[in-house]
Parts: structure tokens; C-alpha cells; sequence
């Protein structure tokens, strides 16, 4: 895999960095990689990117957190996530990468 090098802009003004920063972290919640492998193949520090993620997502309101629950006879078939109005269901064996895709796009809608 070829791995890139991004020039991390860390003068300039505050609105600067946060859309900076809040592009990083959409970009790698799209990717589906986790944050140690995302930060690595960009240069990005894995500790900076964590602050300014908690930070962002604390501005949002939010722990990044999904209520999950169980009905009836749907217990131990499936997961279901409710985001929004929107309901999807999780099965054993389902890829876990699409599912995040799926609810970050939910979320920003």
C-alpha cells in the first residue's frame, strides 16, 4: 500500500484547524480502518487526532454513542440500530465496516 504524507497545516487561525481536524475525523469514521492504522498511513499523531476527536464530538452533543434495543422475537436473531427514524438490523456475520458507513450517513443526514 503506498503510503501518503499530508502536510498538517498547525498555524493559522482556530476555524482553520477545527474544519481541518473535523475532515480528518469524517474521513477516517468513512474508512472503516481503525484510529492507531488511519493516523499512521497519513502522519497524522494518534493522541492530537484523539483530542480533537472527543473535542469535536463533544461540540455535537453526542458520545458517538447508538441506543440499541430488543423486541419480542427478535432477540438474539438480530441487532437493531435505531439512528434517526431510520431502523436497521444487524445480523450475526454482517460486515461491521458497511454498518458504520451506513450510520455516519445516517447521522449527517
Amino acid at each position: 500500500m503506498e503510503q501518503q504524507l499530508i502536510e498538517v497545516k498547525t498555524t493559522g487561525n482556530r476555524q482553520d484547524r477545527r474544519s481541518y481536524w473535523r475532515r480528518q475525523v469524517r474521513e477516517w469514521r468513512e474508512s472503516g480502518e481503525k484510529q492507531a492504522e488511519y493516523c499512521r498511513q497519513r502522519g497524522l499523531n494518534q493522541y492530537t487526532f484523539y483530542r480533537w476527536r472527543r473535542r469535536l464530538q463533544e461540540e455535537e452533543g453526542g458520545a458517538g454513542l447508538v441506543e440499541v434495543r430488543a423486541w419480542g422475537d427478535r432477540v438474539g436473531r438480530a441487532l437493531v440500530l435505531q439512528v434517526g427514524g431510520v431502523c436497521i438490523e444487524v445480523h450475526r456475520g454482517s460486515d461491521l465496516s458497511l454498518v458504520r458507513k451506513v450510520v455516519v450517513a445516517l447521522r449527517g443526514l
